[in-house]
């Protein structure tokens, strides 16, 4: 059976979600663009503007997977045919939480934005079961296993921030759908009760954990550093909050420690004799 089609139409929906990307913060869509949105809500886990560079080294990599997919030297790649249809999943689910959230459809977005996390767990676990030859190649390692780790670990950043934003509309109990409403909310309400420095502080060490948990499962250095890209940013731009500060530098503690017992694991037992 020729797979190929399905592979070509999973790299035009890469094509086609990196230009509606683009688009959205060109024209912008919806007259704003995906960081104003963003700066509406009172959440305080949000990095600095600059983070946000990471979707052009995105764009890069899925679009490098995109074309080494429909490469004629991988006709009979059976993982390639097998995770076309997540790709094409992704693909949509990422242009449709453009368009929801660039017309304020806030918690509708959530949905879109958990697909979008879903296929890419589902992708993730098979690149990473894979244990073909091409596996063993360095272009299979930079533009598959590489790329969806680098497009999880964002996001699963994302993700985050997607459910704080809708937490916060909630505690105010309207929909995510007015701008008007979103300018003129002037106070942060606390969410049980707990402050918003409390919640932000908790998440950033979940996102620590959740980087560690992936290193010491997968040894996935790429994923823990975009985790840390991201909580570096939180931090830049929270850096008077006390509260991040400790989190973030307890998160960078515990990656830290989670890459050197993967490190410590990769070595050969006969080496660390030596040593002592």
């Amino acid at each position: 059976m020729n797979t190929l089609p399905l592979r070509f139409l999973a790299f035009l929906s890469i094509i086609l979600t990196i230009f509606i990307n683009l688009l959205a913060n060109a024209l912008p869509i919806a007259g704003r663009t995906t960081a104003e949105i963003s700066d509406m809500f009172g959440v305080l886990f949000v990095p600095a503007g600059y983070v946000f560079a990471i979707w052009g080294l995105i764009y890069i990599a899925i679009l490098g997977y995109g074309i080494w997919q429909i490469h004629h030297k991988q006709e009979k790649l059976e993982l390639a045919d097998r995770i076309a249809p997540l790709v094409i999943i992704t693909s949509i689910a990422n242009s449709i939480w453009i368009f929801l959230w660039h017309n304020l459809q806030i918690e509708l977005s959530l949905f879109a934005m958990l697909t979008l996390l879903l296929a890419l767990i589902m992708i993730y676990t098979r690149v990473a079961k894979y244990s073909g030859d091409a596996a063993k190649s360095s272009l299979y390692k930079v533009f598959v296993k590489g790329t969806f780790s680098l497009y999880l670990g964002w996001i699963s950043v994302a993700t985050i921030a997607n459910v704080t934003n809708v937490l916060y509309l909630r505690m105010y109990d309207i929909a995510g759908t007015s701008l008007e409403l979103l300018q003129t909310i002037s106070f942060r309400p606390m969410l049980l009760n707990i402050p918003d420095e409390i919640w932000a502080a908790s998440l950033i060490v979940i996102a620590g954990v959740l980087a560690s948990a992936m290193l010491i499962r997968y040894r996935d250095f790429v994923y823990a550093l975009v985790i840390l890209w991201a909580l570096v940013g939180i931090y830049v731009k929270f850096t008077e909050i006390r509260e991040i500060t400790i989190a973030v530098f307890a998160s960078v503690l515990i990656i830290l420690a989670a890459m050197n017992l993967v490190r410590m694991r990769k070595e050969p037992l006969k080496t660390r004799k030596k040593r002592s």
